[in-house]
């Protein structure tokens, strides 16, 4: 697991440390503190400076182009990559810096170079990630002419690389999306391979709707294509039928559980889910990290959020497994401020704001 993290000059964060990471991490904050941004950093971070895992966030956060050729008019899209760098316009040899000193020894650097050692050179993004003992990877980005109107801009092109994240790491990323149903689907396919994760993924559909008895994917790649079995009807219903909190419900636990020896990440962990659903949508997630090895972050605005996961960790059987963090920003520094489950059930007694 992680234990500690160093950032440098990535978005919101020019250098930011944290330590004492916990199994289960809340990360809580003022708009524009880093909440999301650290989970990107975390990200790329155990996907070993996978240039997928890159353009899987810049996929999320719409950072890009299309550029269409006027003799074929085809188009091709374009990875703007200046937006990741703390200041946002990058100069040739600025790097980004991620790692992990504790346990899980990691780093990963990006840095903007030139093609070649001329004045004319086109920019690119180049990738390096070492991890424990293993030498170097160095995943080297093509790169297009900087915009002239947007000096020091960085681009990758998206067809000389790998699709996003699929498979290959046991580490997961939830955005505010309620769901993607063709990634769920693929999940399913392996889910429904192991009995036990097939019935955790629909007990925690049984938090909103008790009378839940499974769930099945037809081929149908929308919400309306998964179904789910209730034990008073004689029909499947489409889960797009029955609500935000179900499919968001059915995104968390199904990630969680193939996360399995890895790291689930969730931005704004609450959306779709009313607060009287969310202790026991934290009992679930407790549950299935320390049953299946999983190290979770997550984030929310949310009061009752925290006082749900607190409530969580109190009944927990290792409550000393969950940890939160605000986000609070001193001059031009992100800092953190992290409570223990002691410390945390203490400000909720007394209304103290945390977040």
């Amino acid at each position: 697991m992680l234990r500690d993290l160093t950032i440098q000059n990535y978005r919101a964060f020019k250098d930011f440390t944290i330590d004492g990471l916990a199994r289960v991490n809340l990360i809580v904050g003022n708009n524009n503190s880093g909440k999301t941004s650290i989970l990107e950093a975390i990200y790329l971070l155990v996907n070993e400076g996978s240039i997928a895992a890159l353009i899987e966030l810049l996929d999320a956060r719409d950072e890009f182009g299309i550029e269409v050729t006027p003799s074929t008019m085809q188009s091709t899209f374009q990875y703007q990559v200046s937006h990741i760098f703390h200041g946002h316009a990058p100069e040739t040899g600025e790097a980004i810096e991620i790692a992990s000193q504790q346990d899980f020894v990691r780093s990963t650097t990006m840095r903007v170079r030139k093609r070649a050692e001329t004045v004319f050179s086109e920019p690119e993004l180049e990738l390096m990630a070492t991890y424990e003992s293993s030498k170097p990877d160095i995943y080297s980005g093509g790169a297009i002419p900087p915009l002239p109107l947007h000096p020091g801009y960085v681009w990758l092109s998206s067809h000389r690389y790998t699709p996003p994240v699929e498979g290959r790491y046991p580490h997961r990323l939830v955005t505010v999306n309620l769901s993607n149903v063709e990634q769920l689907s693929n999940l399913w396919d392996q889910i429904i391979r192991d009995p036990e994760k097939e019935e955790l993924v629909a007990s925690a559909l049984r938090i909103l709707e008790p009378k839940v008895v499974d769930i099945r994917f037809t081929h149908q790649r929308t919400a309306g294509g998964v179904l789910v079995k209730l034990a008073d009807r004689p029909r499947r219903v489409a889960l797009s039928s029955m609500g935000d909190g179900m499919r968001r419900l059915l995104n968390l636990s199904a990630t969680a559980v193939m996360a399995e020896g890895g790291t689930l990440l969730v931005d704004e962990i609450d959306t779709g889910l009313y607060h009287g659903a969310q202790t026991r949508m934290w009992h679930s997630l407790i549950g299935i990290a320390q049953r299946y090895d999983v190290q979770i972050f997550a984030t929310t605005h949310s009061w009752d959020c925290v006082a749900s996961f607190q409530e969580a960790l109190e009944d927990s059987t290792e409550p000393d497994e969950g940890r939160l963090f605000r986000l609070q920003v001193r001059g031009d520094k992100i800092v953190p401020v992290d409570y223990s489950s002691d410390e945390l059930a203490v400000a909720i007694r007394q209304a103290i704001e945390v977040r």
